[in-house]
């Protein structure tokens, strides 16, 4: 009897809104009586209670877990996953709410609650962006209950909603007209104004959009759906025009989602201009002073747009230090970036100046990224290249042959193969190397190409031994014609070539014929030893005469 008392007396106070009575009463009977069969439900008005008191959510949720965990199989327990996904819902932990609310219609699907659950969990999954799945609800709620919106107009709007972002837009201004019609004292009513407005734009109805518009605008000029109306007309117009209106409402509406859109626009303006530098300040402040605005995405796609443009533009003039420059500037912002366009030309940049391990660092930004045009092909060469002339052999190796099993058709593959076999001769595997430098031969036109393999399949046939094929490859990278130090290095290996035949003169022709500085004292070097050689013979046959 008495905890049935204190049981009645709770809930009586509950009922009357006082609060604190009730929490004393329930407590108590919980403390006085742990066994009785009031203590489920005692746990489930306590977590109602706090969830009704400001700031006491977390209160509540934790009431409603004790419920769940010491009576898990009571009807409060099942009750208590309804009014737990409210209170996530209404702290916007969207995805616990979901979790809640499909428990709670699951194992309840007879309880007065249930329409309200699932409207509940239609707005969930509509906040949480999956607006295929909350049109299924919708459309559930719908058809079981066709005046379901009356108890929660919002429910509606937002059904319209999701219509126009799933690209509806004949459905979404039939539901917003609705709302209109049933709830004319709806505080949203100049926005959904906008939004019908927007629809029929969509539509291709650019009259009755315009119309629209401009009556949203006259009718609400001050509110967010008037400023909508003002950003959707300003549209058509001049590009001076939408500057100074889109700064315009920047700065007489710094706090509200609309100044977000209009430095958006603004944004957007200027790239449409190419003055990308201009869009990519813009963005910069937006992300500075809305870091979690809903346009998050937008912004992101843009300044990467508008990255990369600047940086093309850079790149068509040869701009190699602004190019460098600008990247270091804006560093930040470029480890946001997911096309891998904008670090193939940085790096394409730090190559051009030679700065060769920053180069590297800048290609492999792009490592993990998604390549959607055939681009590839060349960071991979460019890789590959970059660690060939860092004499790292083996990872020139691997991109090199990357390149060329995947993309057989590239128009890199030839200098490919041509990297790729003077990999394998710094790496001493000749075999390969001559296999690929002759295929060179045989499939390039490129004077460079040829050259370049002649000159290293000489090297090869020279460190084997084999002079009188070195000798031939070497003639005829010769008739090529290369740069001056090129030619010295072929004329100094023919004249050891020649040496190791036993022809001095035509060795000693060989090295006369050496230009570059270096490689002229390396030959001059064997030019004294064939003319001390020379003496040496002739002091011999002096002492035989003599003898």
């Amino acid at each position: 009897p008495e905890a049935e008392r204190l049981y009645n007396s709770g809930i009586s106070f509950f009922k009357k809104n006082d609060y604190q009575s009730a929490l004393n009463s329930l407590n108590q009977l919980i403390q006085t009586f742990p066994d009785s069969k009031y203590v489920a439900s005692a746990y489930f008005h306590l977590a109602l209670i706090y969830s009704k008191m400001k700031g006491y959510s977390c209160e509540a949720i934790a009431y409603f877990d004790l419920l769940n965990k010491y009576y898990p199989n009571s009807f409060y327990a099942s009750l208590s996953y309804f009014y737990k996904g409210k209170l996530f819902y209404k702290k916007e932990k969207f995805k616990e709410a979901k979790e809640m609310f499909e428990k709670f219609i699951k194992c309840s699907p007879k309880t007065k609650e249930l329409k309200e659950a699932k409207i509940f969990l239609a707005k969930t999954l509509f906040k949480m962006g999956w607006h295929r799945q909350a049109k299924k609800v919708f459309l559930e709620l719908e058809k079981k209950y066709p005046d379901f919106y009356i108890e929660d107009p919002e429910a509606l709007y937002l059904m319209g909603e999701n219509y126009f972002l799933l690209k509806k837009y004949k459905k979404a201004i039939t539901c917003l007209f609705h709302v209109l019609n049933v709830y004319p004292q709806i505080k949203e009513k100049d926005v959904i104004l906008a939004r019908i407005a927007d629809c029929y734009n969509y539509q291709g109805q650019k009259s009755a959009s315009i119309k629209l518009f401009k009556l949203t605008e006259k009718l609400y000029p001050k509110t967010e759906g008037g400023l909508i109306a003002k950003i959707r007309l300003l549209e058509k117009a001049d590009t001076v025009r939408k500057i100074n209106e889109y700064r315009s409402i920047v700065e007489t509406e710094p706090d509200t989602p609309l100044s977000q859109l209009a430095m958006f626009k603004l944004a957007t303006t200027f790239y449409e201009k190419a003055e990308y530098k201009k869009c990519i300040c813009i963005l910069e402040e937006m992300m500075k002073r809305y870091p979690r605005s809903s346009l998050f995405e937008n912004v992101l796609y843009l300044l990467e747009k508008a990255l990369l443009k600047q940086i093309e533009v850079y790149t068509s003039q040869k701009s190699y230090i602004k190019l460098i420059n600008f990247y270091l500037n804006k560093k930040q912002f470029f480890l946001k970036v997911k096309n891998p366009h904008c670090f193939l030309y940085l790096g394409n940049a730090f190559k051009e100046m030679r700065l060769y391990d920053q180069a590297i660092n800048v290609y492999h930004m792009a490592d993990n990224l998604f390549w959607d045009d055939g681009k590839k092909d060349e960071w991979l060469f460019s890789l590959g290249y970059l660690y060939f002339k860092k004499h790292s052999y083996n990872l020139a190796k691997e991109k090199f042959q990357e390149l060329i099993s995947s993309y057989p058709k590239s128009k890199y593959k030839k200098q490919a193969l041509l990297y790729l076999g003077k990999s394998f001769y710094f790496l001493g595997d000749y075999n390969k190397a001559k296999k690929l430098l002759s295929k060179v031969i045989k499939t390039s036109k490129a004077s460079f190409d040829l050259f370049e393999s002649y000159f290293y399949l000489g090297e090869i046939f020279l460190t084997q031994g084999k002079y009188l094929k070195a000798l031939n490859l070497y003639k005829k990278a010769i008739n090529i014609g290369g740069d001056s130090k090129s030619l010295s290095f072929i004329f100094y290996n023919m004249g050891k070539c020649y040496l190791g035949l036993n022809k001095e003169k035509k060795a000693m022709e060989a090295f006369n014929q050496v230009q570059d500085g270096l490689v002229k004292k390396m030959a001059n070097i064997l030019t004294s030893q064939i003319d001390i050689n020379h003496k040496l013979r002739e002091l011999n046959e002096t002492s035989k005469f003599i003898k």
